[in-house]
């Protein structure tokens, strides 16, 4: 199996949930949606926001974890904020906002100790207008910092990390350390973030006031942690800096792992650890999937835990060292806990002296493939094949044309990546490379200019290769009220242990269940979604084509979807014929709609309109409509000022189930499509939700403790609830019914298979939990008809 490291994990996520060619693996979304206010796409929430993702990939939500906490002495963790250090504490006396042009700018809580001062703000009230909804392009939004206007000066921020929303988004900022004699100070912020010049308000002001903090604030204690490691460096250094020559061959030796620090928190621990390598003489050392790392109580079972990226991103970088947190569920048992990082767990960096050269002829043009089939001795034993070049096209349309090169490598010796530079001539960016899904893997540069001419000579300067572990350390908690006993969740269907069973198992479909899928996956090798109609052993109905979200009409003959989409953003929704293969465009609808849902009489077909820039999640209005399937009879649903999705049709056809998204959560509503009529439906949050045929059962995605993903089965009023996946480790989304109701099928990503990409379809019967792997089928399922 090709794994990938913690930090190309990120260039997954686009592979597997993004309609647009846009590199953004469902466990990283499973964090970044559960920040403030999520706004997934209805019953795909494998789609993530592209707003939040462009705007995470400015401020930085997710750092590579390369990184370990200053030394110094912590007295305490305070929600939202982090760990608080030793010293005087002071926080915002009271929140403080400005209103302009109808946007808010609100400073919600500041705390200043004695190495840093975070703020978190946040500002609500945007508009598509308003905002640069593509940051990829080459267009005039605002990605200026804010700042701390201080009596004596101004403080630029150390780092950011942020959620968003429909209207606006939330932002926590780091600065250093202010003097205790300055309690009075203004927060300016130059500009909206992505805000196009002259569409929104400007250089935004907020004084306010520190005061001491109370002596009832939450602050839960922090235990710091003894575990033998070797001598550490403590200097702040770059951390791609080797601190010896490099091995001659790499391995293991001089790699240990250390618990650091514990929070203890009311229903767990958030856990501090690092992995040393300061003596190995490596240029880096990182993560693969998170899912390799467990954590065993003194039973030697699982406890569950989620890396909580906000701690994670608050780390300092020190030389030689790799530092993560994690946050664990209760510990049931008393005794020694253990973490684990896994075997093959982690990959590392070291520079190497390679080269090859390469002529790419006197006029080379975007989309042109070399083949060169060269084999290079890289050092320590290890050799790449280079096997062509490519000048790349745009990854969208409306992208401009960037000269460069993407090399294509394989290693028969364990390289996972390669690290490329043109020494020779200015570069734009690029030098990285690897992740792949199969055995081989790219890397390559784009030029500050022209495309060079002539003979070019390619630098390797560094390889990435996986090593073996385990690494292990032990810690005793110390007893306490809160983390020995509470009660579990419920045990679900789909597990860590019944998942392995099943598949080894291999059991056959049962006698009479059959039926027609629509779905949709991602397809090599550009790795855009195609939609597919397909019988539920495998077999192939009809290809649709690029596209993605088909619905099936009720009759079976014709399927609805998103598409196509190559190069960009789709321009609308079409419908096949499925017996002709004909293709017609639905009349009516534009770029930016979404998630169409053919009505169970075959008469209307509802859909989500978006922005009309076509990008999933950009800031907006999101409103339902429907229309016949001839494209008449076009007629808008919701107009209240909500971000509104359609969710799923009621089996009787006159009630459309739609969830309205905001700031704070989801809500589900009923919709009577002939008057109009709106009802609270319940009190389901669910980015993903189906009808069982007979109208009595609902399920849906559910977010879980410790940022896991669930899928739940109960009745529509949510009673009688049963827990069909509990997300850990394996993230199971996109669920539906099958046409008997008995059945649910669904698609479990797993971190363990040898599956490319690694997620199948399976089926979990809802009362007695048998799992079927369908381990030939992968993509979502969007329709399912006997």
């Amino acid at each position: 199996m090709n794994k990938r490291s913690y930090s190309q994990v990120l260039n997954r996520v686009a592979r597997d949930h993004m309609n647009a060619n846009i590199d953004l693996t469902p466990r990283i979304l499973a964090r970044i949606q559960k920040g403030k206010g999520q706004t997934m796409q209805p019953r795909m929430k494998v789609f993530a926001a592209v707003f939040l993702f462009l705007l995470v990939l400015v401020i930085g939500l997710v750092s590579v974890p390369s990184v370990r906490a200053a030394i110094q002495r912590w007295i305490g963790y305070v929600p939202g904020i982090g760990l608080v250090s030793e010293g005087q504490i002071r926080v915002l006396a009271e929140p403080v906002s400005v209103t302009r042009d109808g946007i808010t700018l609100t400073l919600e809580q500041v705390l200043a100790d004695s190495s840093q001062t975070t703020l978190v703000y946040s500002v609500d009230g945007l508009s598509e207008d308003m905002l640069d909804a593509n940051p990829l392009l080459n267009t005039p939004g605002c990605y200026k910092d804010a700042a701390l206007r201080l009596p004596d000066g101004e403080l630029s921020q150390t780092h950011q990390i942020g959620t968003s929303w429909m209207s606006g988004y939330e932002h926590k900022t780091v600065y250093p350390a202010i003097a205790s004699t300055v309690n009075e100070l203004t927060f300016m912020m130059p500009c909206i973030r992505s805000a196009i010049p002259g569409k929104a308000p400007e250089n935004w002001e907020l004084s306010f006031r520190l005061i001491p903090a109370p002596p009832d604030m939450t602050t839960f204690p922090v235990i710091e942690i003894s575990t033998p490691v070797q001598a550490t460096a403590t200097a702040l250094v770059q951390v791609d800096a080797p601190t010896q020559a490099p091995p001659a061959m790499l391995s293991m030796e001089g790699i240990s792992l250390s618990l650091d620090r514990a929070v203890q928190m009311d229903d767990g621990y958030l856990m501090y650890a690092t992995l040393h390598w300061e003596d190995t003489g490596f240029s880096s050392l990182d993560f693969f999937d998170p899912a390799m790392l467990h954590l065993l109580d003194a039973d030697g079972r699982e406890i569950p835990y989620s890396f909580d990226y906000d701690a994670n991103n608050s780390l300092t970088p020190m030389r030689g060292q790799t530092a993560f947190a994690i946050r664990t569920g209760p510990i049931q048992v008393a005794g020694p806990v253990t973490l684990v990082v896994d075997s093959a767990a982690v990959t590392v960096a070291v520079p190497t002296d390679a080269n090859f050269t390469f002529d790419p002829g006197p006029d080379p043009q975007p989309g042109q493939v070399w083949e060169l089939d060269e084999v290079l001795d890289v050092g320590y034993g290890h050799t790449l094949q280079v096997l062509r070049a490519t000048y790349p096209r745009p990854p969208m349309e409306n992208l401009p044309q960037q000269a460069g090169f993407s090399f294509e490598m394989q290693s028969k010796t364990g390289v996972t990546n390669a690290t490329l530079f043109d020494h020779e001539h200015a570069l734009a960016g690029g030098g990285g490379g690897g992740g792949s899904f199969t055995e081989i893997f790219s890397a390559g540069f784009s030029y500050a200019g022209a495309m060079p001419k002539g003979l070019i000579t390619v630098k390797i300067e560094s390889i990435s290769v996986e090593l073996r572990g385990p690494w292990k350390v032990s810690w005793t908690p110390p007893v306490s009220a809160g983390q020995i006993g509470p009660t579990p969740q419920p045990e679900a269907c789909l597990t860590r242990e019944s998942w392995p069973q099943a598949l080894q198992a291999q059991p056959s479909l049962p006698t009479g269940l059959g039926g027609t899928l629509a779905l949709f996956d991602v397809v090599p090798p550009t790795y855009n979604y195609q939609a597919f109609v397909v019988k539920l052993d495998g077999s192939l109905v009809k290809s649709i084509g690029f596209g993605s979200a088909p619905s099936l009409s009720p009759d079976g003959t014709r399927v609805v979807y998103i598409g196509p989409s190559v190069n960009g953003p789709a321009d609308g929704l079409y419908i096949m014929d499925l017996a002709s293969g004909n293709t017609t465009f639905l009349s009516g609808t534009r770029s930016g709609d979404i998630n169409p849902l053919w009505s169970p009489d075959g008469s209307r077909i509802a859909f989500t309109r978006g922005p009309s820039s076509g990008l999933i999640g950009a800031p907006g209005s999101y409103n339902i409509f429907v229309v016949n399937p001839d494209g008449s009879s076009l007629r808008q649903l919701t107009d209240d000022g909500n971000a509104s999705y359609a969710m799923t049709w009621m089996p009787d056809g006159k009630q459309l189930l739609y969830s309205i998204v905001s700031r704070d959560g989801s809500s589900l509503h009923s919709m009577d499509v002939q008057t109009g009529e709106v009802s609270l439906f319940s009190g389901i949050s669910s980015g993903s939700l189906g009808v069982s045929p007979d109208g009595r059962r609902l399920v849906f995605e559910e977010n879980l403790p410790l940022d896991k993903y669930g899928i739940v089965v109960s009745d529509v009023d949510g009673s009688h609830r049963k827990l069909l996946t509990d997300g850990d480790p394996y993230i199971v989304t996109v669920p539906a019914w099958s046409p008997d109701g008995n059945w649910i099928i669904a698609t479990v990503h797993d971190p363990d298979t040898d599956s490319q990409p690694n997620s199948i379809l399976a089926l979990i019967h809802v009362d007695t939990c048998q799992i079927i792997p369908l381990p030939n089928q992968s993509g979502y399922v969007t329709s399912w008809l006997p």
